[in-house]
């Protein structure tokens, strides 16, 4: 009790120091808002003394503290000051308040930040109000990729560095880039991949596939053989008694049909292969002869139902090869047939019957006839559903299909030919078989009727007498088929280099505008099969002979399919590939790619100064890049395939690595490989390799090509590449003083000058080929290259007076006079001239001297006396191939 009361009198002692402030609220105040107002108090002492100490008089502070806290402090509620820290603790609030909303949509605000600068931000994001909901997709998505590790992405398109339309390819290419390795990895095959020993197993594999199929047919021939009957055996069956009686007969033999059924079954032991027409069939063997293991049809679509059925009846199983899309039976050839009437119908074929019977079907999809795509694109169009696989053509011509329009006159009535035509057609036919470029394709020559191809044939005869050299293409031989004229109906099965199709059919009367839409055979129900046929029997080239174009037939004049067709076909003539929808896409300007991995070699290889065209060929196989040929315009030098789509697309090993590459080889293609393992491993490096075999393929061509070929196309080569360094040609410093001025090549005054040089240069150098002669005069004229019209030009000059030999296969050889011209030249060695001379430079007489000079000297080895003596460094398969036909020559000749 005596302590509170000290407590109370203590307390009372200091009262009146704090009685006049709002601290003291009398006895009921309690010892917390005590305890925290001394608190208060003691932080703005606190505060107070730190403004003070950064002054440099105390007075500036501590009298407005006095004014306003001391002595004014019951006016302070209502003073300006007072309102504004109110105010600004109310801002406070506000601001922290918005913050934490801010934070709660996502959107932190950095306490450290001054005010302006997060003013400034919210003031942004309120102007841009309508961006926001793109902002915050980017922001979801950028998480998105964030959380699976992809910074560099976001950084990337955040910086610009990476276009935004841009941005799914480099990502996929990035992925591949990073996914590939691992990928190789994983799998053993890829893992150790070698392509120089893969390469070596496909050529294993070729070999043993080729000797497999030779060693089947053996196989066959052998069992066969084993049933066959040993001659004079005791063994043998008695009906052979009979077969020897007919054979030591002179006169009065049984009938075959008699015969072959005396001797019964054992026939098949004699001859287990019979080929047959089904009227032979009908007309040899007996009713009840059903030896036959399997009975095969060929061109069954012209075979009739009830000529087909006595063969199929004498086997045990069939099989029925044909197309039937092509020519249907047909009564043409019986008493009274006539091709001129549309009303005859055409028969139904033993194909038709199988189809419809739904017998066990196997379609062959592979084209192989047509040296030239286009040859087979128009049927593929409109026959096959583009469902046939053709192969691209190594040359690049547009298209191998024609047209060669004439103003001819329609005979309608009892002529029903066009002579205007057919004089046009014959005399291609001759110009081509006296050329020295052509004359060694076979022709035929198809036409719509049987007069037109009387009147054809007439003037060939005609043709023929006028030019006795071209008989020989008329006769058959083991090296050339026979120019034959033939009419729609009969020429199915027949095949040549160059077909003309002449189609007779035309104006009635000059310079009309409109004309029959008779067609003849092409008006029968199945005309259109007819038309395929005959647009189908070339493997180079179609020349179409027409005395109307497309624009004249008028489809709302008829409702024949066939007519259809062959308007669209000229069109197809006129236009080219372009004329058909289905295939114009295949613009060969335009890069096509199947990969990514085909176009990134394409560009390395233009980068290496190749000329590129992708994806060459108009149906579903392609060569995938195309390598031009940089010294003849019109020719792929090779193609390259990767091992994409089409490669790994194929159903067998074979296809793939076997048929198709004989094939393409056939067509005239080198084919060189880039494998992907190895661009993948080191594009580098692969894309040299690819580099280097279509270097040494252009070397060997080059070494290969003939001096008259070299010519031809000297005129079209690109200014930067010369055909030939006349100074390997020749060096004679003495002729070479005698610089002439180009301009006059062909000038009149020109040409005794001309001749006087000829004269000069073979005096010295006879026995040389027409080629280096032009070379030579070129280099004297200032030129660096010669051209076909130059060639020409300097033939009729050296016809004057030279001797020449015309060779087949290589340029003329030249001396000075017809007297001087020989045989064969013995071999004056390589640089008897003064300069080291090509092989591929030599007159073929005296190539023969060369190889005559290697059997004497070792014929052992005569291929290495001739490298040797040409000093060859590098020694091709092609090089040598050609000094072994002239080895084979010469030994041909001394026997």
């Amino acid at each position: 009790m005596a302590s509170r009361q000290e407590q109370k009198l203590d307390i009372e002692s200091k009262l009146p120091h704090v009685e006049k402030y709002s601290i003291w609220e009398g006895w009921g105040t309690d010892a917390e808002t005590l305890q925290n107002k001394a608190e208060t108090g003691s932080e703005i002492r606190r505060g107070i003394s730190e403004l003070v100490s950064l002054t440099d008089d105390p007075a500036e502070v501590l009298i407005p503290v006095k004014k306003w806290f001391i002595d004014g402090r019951e006016f302070l509620e209502g003073s300006k000051i007072f309102a504004i820290a109110k105010t600004y603790s109310k801002t406070i609030e506000t601001f922290l308040s918005v913050n934490d909303d801010l934070e709660q949509l996502g959107i932190p605000v950095d306490k450290k930040e001054s005010l302006q600068t997060v003013s400034n931000s919210l003031g942004n994001i309120n102007a841009n109000a309508n961006k926001l909901k793109n902002w915050c997709e980017w922001q979801s998505a950028k998480e998105q990729t964030l959380s699976v590790n992809l910074e560099i992405l976001c950084s990337g398109l955040e910086n610009g560095l990476v276009n935004h339309e841009e941005l799914s390819q480099q990502f996929r290419s990035a992925f591949c880039y990073w996914l590939a390795p691992l990928l190789i990895d994983e799998e053993h095959e890829l893992r150790q991949f070698k392509a120089s020993t893969h390469e070596q197993t496909i050529e294993s594999f070729r070999e043993l596939d080729e000797r497999v199929a030779e060693i089947t047919s053996d196989y066959i021939v052998a069992l066969a053989s084993e049933s066959k009957p040993v001659k004079g055996a005791k063994d043998n069956p008695n009906e052979f008694g009979v077969l020897a009686k007919e054979l030591q007969k002179k006169t009065r033999h049984i009938p075959i049909r008699a015969l072959i059924n005396q001797i019964g079954d054992s026939l098949l032991d004699l001859c287990p292969c019979l080929m047959m027409s089904p009227l032979s069939v009908a007309q040899f063997l007996p009713s009840d002869f059903k030896g036959f293991d399997l009975v095969v049809f060929d061109e069954a679509s012209q075979m009739t139902t009830w000529d087909s059925v006595g063969a199929i009846a004498r086997g045990k199983n069939v099989i029925i090869v044909g197309d039937p899309k092509q020519m249907p039976p047909t009564n043409f050839f019986s008493a009274g047939g006539n091709s001129e009437d549309p009303d005859e119908e055409d028969l139904e074929s033993i194909l038709d019957q199988a189809l419809a019977a739904r017998l066990p079907l196997k379609r062959l999809m592979g084209h192989y006839r047509s040296k030239h795509e286009t040859l087979i694109a128009f049927s593929n169009s409109k026959y096959y559903e583009n469902s046939l696989v053709t192969y691209p053509s190594s040359e690049t011509k547009e298209s191998a299909v024609s047209l060669h329009r004439v103003n001819g006159i329609y005979a309608k009535g009892k002529g029903r030919n066009n002579t205007v035509e057919a004089q046009a057609v014959v005399d291609e036919i001759v110009r081509r078989l006296l050329g020295k470029q052509e004359h060694n394709k076979s022709i035929g020559v198809v036409t719509l009727n049987t007069d037109q191809q009387r009147t054809i044939e007439d003037l060939l005869d005609d043709a023929r007498r006028q030019h006795p050299s071209i008989e020989k293409y008329f006769q058959d031989s083991q090296s050339r088929d026979s120019v034959f004229v033939k009419n729609l109906e009969s020429v199915q099965g027949d095949e040549r280099d160059v077909i003309m199709l002449s189609l007779a059919y035309g104006p009635t009367e000059p310079e009309a505008k409109t004309m029959s839409m008779n067609f003849g055979p092409l008006n029968k129900g199945g005309g259109e099969r007819r038309l395929n046929v005959a647009i189908t029997r070339a493997t180079t080239e179609v020349v179409v002979f027409s005395s109307f174009d497309s624009s004249m037939i008028d489809l709302s004049r008829t409702n024949s399919v066939a007519v259809e067709h062959l308007k669209h076909f000229l069109e197809f003539a006129e236009k080219g590939p372009i004329a058909l929808a289905e295939i114009a896409s295949a613009d060969h300007g335009v890069d096509q790619f199947d990969s990514d991995l085909e176009e990134a070699v394409a560009q390395a290889l233009r980068v290496k100064g190749w000329k590129i065209q992708t994806q060459v060929g108009v149906s579903r196989f392609r060569v995938d890049l195309g390598v031009l040929h940089p010294d003849r315009p019109g020719k792929y030098i090779a193609g390259v395939e990767c091992d994409g789509a089409t490669y790994h697309g194929s159903p067998t090993a074979r296809d793939r690595d076997r048929v198709r590459q004989i094939i393409l080889e056939s067509l005239g293609w080198n084919i060189v490989r880039l494998w992907s393992t190895d661009y993948f491993v080191d594009p580098e490096s692969a894309i040299d390799k690819v580099d280097m075999k279509l270097r040494e393929i252009l070397v060997k061509e080059r070494e290969l090509s003939t001096p008259s070929e070299a010519i031809v196309l000297g005129e079209n080569v690109n200014d930067g590449v010369a055909v030939e360094d006349l100074s390997e040609v020749a060096e004679s410093e003495a002729l070479k003083s005698k610089a002439l001025n180009a301009d006059d090549y062909f000038e009149p005054q020109h040409k005794e000058l001309l001749t006087s040089l000829v004269k000069e240069v073979l005096s010295e150098r006879p026995g040389i080929t027409l080629h280096s002669l032009a070379l030579e005069i070129a280099n004297l004229h200032g030129l660096t290259r010669t051209s076909k019209k130059q060639i020409e030009y300097l033939c009729k000059v050296v016809e004057q007076f030279a001797g020449i030999n015309c060779n087949d296969g290589y340029s003329p050889t030249l001396w000075q006079s017809p007297e001087d011209r020989v045989d064969l030249i013995e071999w004056r060695g390589v640089d008897t001239f003064g300069f080291e001379r090509k092989w591929s430079e030599l007159a073929y007489e005296e190539a023969l001297g060369l190889a005559k000079f290697a059997i004497t000297k070792s014929s052992d080895s005569p291929i290495d006396v001739m490298c040797d003596e040409l000093r060859l460094k590098r020694r091709h398969e092609t090089t040598l191939s050609k000094f072994n036909q002239w080895i084979s020559e010469i030994s041909d000749r001394v026997l």
